[in-house]
């Protein structure tokens, strides 16, 4: 699979349920599978998605710049939640603390 993005994609997703640990583990799969293939990785941009339940910000945004350190600079954040209006308006506030979460 790694070597069919390395070898068309733009973007890759990783898997919406993988740990920061785990995404981080394929991703270094995706610059092995460049590497063979010729293909310079970071030509290839790095999105991840995360379950977020509108509850503890920190956590998200601690997060957020794990994934960036990982190099997801694309982060999609599924508001999940018997409330789902109020985690998606959860969201929305934290973004600007999410634009400016450091690189951790």
């Amino acid at each position: 699979m790694m070597r069919l993005v390395a070898r068309y994609a733009d973007v890759w997703n990783s898997a919406g349920g993988a740990s920061p640990e785990a995404a981080r583990e394929q991703s270094r799969k995706l610059d092995q599978a460049c590497n063979e293939l010729g293909r310079d990785p970071a030509t290839i941009r790095r999105s991840i998605q995360q379950v977020w339940d509108g509850r503890d910000r920190g956590k998200l945004v601690d997060l957020v710049g794990r994934n960036l350190q990982a190099g997801f600079t694309e982060q999609i954040i599924n508001c999940q939640g018997p409330d789902h209006a109020r985690v998606a308006a959860a969201a929305a506030e934290a973004l600007p603390e999410l634009r400016s979460a450091p690189v951790r």
